[in-house]
C-alpha cells in the first residue's frame, strides 16, 4: 500500500474503548431540536450527550477520515413527505426503511446539508416514478424505490456487502435525524441480539426520528445495514439501536441480489458516457448460467477479440485442465446473460491446439493475418510441437484453422526474444493495417526491440523493426521489472503506439513511442516525468490497474486507471492525444460515487477490454473469480 494513501482497511475497536472515545471527542455538535428532547425520543441516543456533525464540518474524530465522509455523503437522501434518511445504490435506485410507505410521487432530497460556514446548500429533488420493494412485518423493513432523472449521476451512489460486521466493529451512519440538514455519527455494532428478530444487528450509533432508512456503513465504506429502530438509552450502554442485516436482505431481494458484487460473475461496462457512473451492457451472476463456470478456474486463459469476425469482440476462454471444455468463444452483444455460444471445443475434439496451452505458454490476440478480425497466437514457451502457432476460429466449429506454423529450428528470427521475463506486445505498429508482435528484451539477448510481421503464412516471420542494446536510449529505464506497457492508438494517427508507463521510484513517468517509421530510435509522441502535472499521481501504485481502448468513442485510445484503494480516487479514464503533459480527463469516479464497480477488480478478478456490445467503442469486461 502506498503510505500516501488514506487506510481503507476494516477496522475493529472494542465496544466499550470506542464509547469511550466517541463520548470524549470535542465536535462541532449540531444541537437536538427542542421538540425531540424528552425520555421518549432520546431512546435512539446511544451515550451521553447528543453529538452528531453536520457532514461538511466533521472533524475527523469518529474513526474515518474527512475525505471518506465527503466520498459518501452524496448518496444519502431525504424522503420530503414522510421524514425518512435513504441512499442511492444504484443511479436511480433509493434504499430505505419499509414503514416510511413509499408512494409513487413522493420526493426525496438530496444536497439537503449546510455548507462548512453553516450557510444552507441548494437542494434537488428527485420523484419516486416506480416502488420497486417494499415490506414492513413478519420480519422485513425496507423500500427500494426507483427515482426519476438518475440522481446517481449526480449525487453518486453507495455499495452494498451481504457480509455481517463483527461485534465491536465501527457502524458509520448518514443521516437526517429530527429533519435537520444532513448530519454523521458513528459508533460500535453492539450485537445480533435485537428484539425486532434474526434479520437485525444493534449498533450504538445516535439516530432520532427521521434516521429510518438511513444507511449503515462499515469502516470499507459499504451498506451493511439499513437502520429501522430505536432501543439505545443514554444511561444504559448495554442497550442498541437496529439496522436490518444486509446480508438477509440481499437474500431476499431480487433487486439487491442484483447489485451484490459477491454474485456476479461477468460484468460488461461502458464508460463512455463521460461521467459517472458507468452503465451496465451485460451483466451475469452466477448460478443464472453454468456456461462460464469451468472456464475461469487458476491457470485458464480469457482473451478479447473479434474471433468471429462480426465486427464486435467476443470473449475466448481457454481451459487448461480437463474441468470442462478446451475452448469456448462467447458473445455477449446482447447484453442477457446467458451469453451466445460462438465457438466450443471440447477435449478430444481435435488434437491442434495440444501442447499449445500448457503453464508457461503465451497467448496473444490479433489480426495477424490481415484478415479482418483476430486470430490467436501460440507462443510455446518450450518443446513440442513447436515454437509458434497462429488459429483462426472464425469459422465456429473445431477445428481451428492453422493460419501460421513455426517449429522449433525453423528459423532463428525469434531465438533470445521470448526467454522468461521477455515482453511481447501486439498492435499495428507500422502501419501495415495489420498487427504485428512486438518483442522487448530484458536480457542481453539478441537485441532490444523486435517486431516481426507473420502475415505472410510461413516461417520466418518479416522483421519490419529492429533495435540494439545501445542504438538508442529512449527506452531506457522504461521497460524494467515492474513496469507496465499498453499498445493502441493513443496518439490518434491510425496505427499503434506504445504507452510506457514507469511504476518505480525515478524521474520518468509515462513515455509514448512511436515505431512507423521502422528504424531506430523509435520517436516520443508522448513524455511526462514525475512532477511535470500531478493528474496519475496516486494511480499507479502496486496492484493499481491499468487498461487502454476507446473507451469514450473518440476514434482513438485512452488509458483507464483503476485504483484498488485509497486517494485520489477510484476510476480515471486519461487521453494522451495531445502530446502535452498532463492528459486530459476523460472520465473520473470518486470513491463511493457508484455501487457497480464494487467486488469486480479484486486481486484474482480478471478485466479485458473490447466492443463486446458492439457499439462503435471499447467497454470493459469484468470477469469475477471464485
Amino acid at each position: 500500500m502506498n503510505p500516501s494513501k488514506p487506510a481503507r482497511s476494516r477496522l475493529f475497536l472494542a465496544a466499550a474503548p470506542l464509547l469511550g472515545l466517541l463520548a470524549s471527542c470535542v465536535q462541532a455538535e449540531v444541537p437536538l431540536p427542542p421538540e425531540l428532547v424528552d425520555t421518549k425520543r432520546l431512546e435512539s441516543q446511544c451515550g451521553s450527550s447528543w453529538d452528531v456533525q453536520d457532514v461538511e464540518r466533521y472533524d475527523g474524530s469518529l474513526g474515518i477520515s474527512r475525505q471518506w465522509v465527503m466520498d459518501r455523503q452524496g448518496a444519502v437522501g431525504y424522503h420530503v413527505d414522510v421524514g425518512c434518511s435513504g441512499t442511492l445504490v444504484s443511479s436511480d435506485l433509493f434504499l430505505s426503511a419499509g414503514h416510511c410507505e413509499y408512494q409513487v410521487g413522493h420526493r426525496v432530497r438530496f444536497n439537503y446539508q449546510n455548507a462548512p460556514d453553516g450557510v444552507r446548500r441548494p437542494t434537488q429533488d428527485h420523484e419516486v416514478v416506480e416502488v420497486v420493494e417494499q415490506e414492513n412485518g413478519s420480519g422485513w423493513d425496507y423500500a427500494i424505490v426507483r427515482l426519476a432523472d438518475s440522481p446517481g449521476s449526480r449525487f453518486g451512489s453507495t455499495p452494498i456487502a451481504a457480509v455481517d460486521p463483527a461485534a465491536g466493529s465501527l457502524a458509520v451512519v448518514i443521516q437526517h435525524p429530527a429533519h435537520v440538514p444532513k448530519v454523521i455519527h458513528a459508533g460500535p455494532v453492539l450485537d445480533y441480539a435485537s428484539a425486532s428478530g434474526v434479520n437485525w444487528f444493534r449498533h450504538q450509533v445516535d439516530t432520532a426520528e427521521g434516521s429510518s432508512g438511513a444507511g449503515v456503513l462499515s469502516a470499507d465504506g459499504v451498506l451493511v445495514g439499513v437502520h429501522t429502530s430505536a432501543g439505545c438509552n443514554p444511561g444504559a450502554p448495554v442497550y442498541g439501536n437496529s439496522a436490518m442485516r444486509m446480508s438477509r436482505l440481499v437474500e431476499r431481494s431480487p433487486t439487491l441480489k442484483r447489485l451484490a458484487p459477491a454474485e456476479g460473475r461477468a460484468l460488461v461496462a461502458d464508460f463512455a458516457g463521460g461521467g459517472p457512473p458507468a452503465s451496465v451492457a451485460y451483466r451475469e451472476d452466477r448460478g443464472q448460467s453454468g456456461l462460464l463456470g469451468s472456464f475461469l478456474d487458476d491457470g485458464d486463459v480469457q482473451l478479447a477479440g473479434d474471433f468471429l469476425g462480426r465486427g464486435r469482440a467476443q470473449a475466448l476462454f481457454l481451459n487448461r485442465s480437463a474441468n470442462g471444455g478446451r475452448v469456448l468463444i462467447a458473445d455477449l452483444s446482447d447484453g442477457a446473460a446467458p451469453a451466445e455460444v460462438g465457438y466450443r471445443e471440447d477435449w478430444g475434439k481435435s488434437s491442434l491446439l495440444d501442447g499449445w496451452h500448457d503453464a508457461g505458454d503465451l497467448q496473444l490476440v490479433g489480426d495477424f493475418m490481415g484478415r479482418g478480425y483476430d486470430q490467436v497466437m501460440f507462443l510455446n514457451a518450450a518443446g513440442a510441437p513447436g515454437r509458434v502457432l497462429i488459429a483462426d476460429f472464425k469459422g465456429g466449429y473445431p477445428p481451428a484453422y492453422r493460419r501460421y506454423a513455426e517449429g522449433w529450428g525453423e528459423s532463428t528470427v525469434l531465438d533470445g526474444w521470448h526467454d522468461t521475463g521477455d515482453l511481447q506486445l501486439v498492435g499495428d505498429f507500422t502501419g501495415l493495417g495489420h498487427d504485428q508482435v512486438m518483442f522487448v528484451n530484458n536480457g542481453v539477448g539478441q537485441g532490444r526491440v523486435l517486431i516481426a510481421d507473420f502475415k505472410g503464412g510461413a516461417a520466418p516471420a518479416a522483421v519490419v523493426y529492429r533495435e540494439s542494446w545501445g542504438q538508442s536510449n529512449l527506452l531506457d529505464g522504461w521497460h524494467d521489472a515492474g513496469d507496465l506497457q499498453l499498445v493502441e492508438d493513443f496518439a490518434g494517427r491510425g496505427y499503434d503506439q506504445v504507452l510506457f508507463l514507469n511504476k518505480g521510484s525515478g524521474t520518468k513517468r509515462v513515455l509514448v513511442a512511436d515505431f512507423r517509421d521502422g528504424a531506430a530510435p523509435a520517436e516520443a509522441r508522448y513524455r511526462e516525468l514525475r512532477g511535470d502535472h500531478p493528474l496519475l499521481d496516486g494511480w499507479h501504485d502496486a496492484g493499481d490497474l491499468q487498461l487502454a481502448g476507446d473507451f469514450t468513442g473518440r476514434g482513438h485510445d485512452q488509458v483507464m486507471f483503476i485504483n484498488t484503494e485509497g486517494a485520489p480516487g477510484h476510476v480515471l479514464i486519461a487521453d494522451f492525444r495531445d502530446g502535452v503533459p498532463g492528459a486530459e480527463v476523460r472520465y473520473l469516479e470518486s470513491w463511493g460515487y457508484s455501487a457497480l464497480l464494487g467486488g469486480w477488480h479484486d486481486a484474482r478478478d480478471v478485466l479485458r477490454v473490447g466492443d463486446f456490445a458492439g457499439r462503435g467503442y471499447d467497454q470493459v469486461l469484468f470477469l469475477n473469480r471464485p
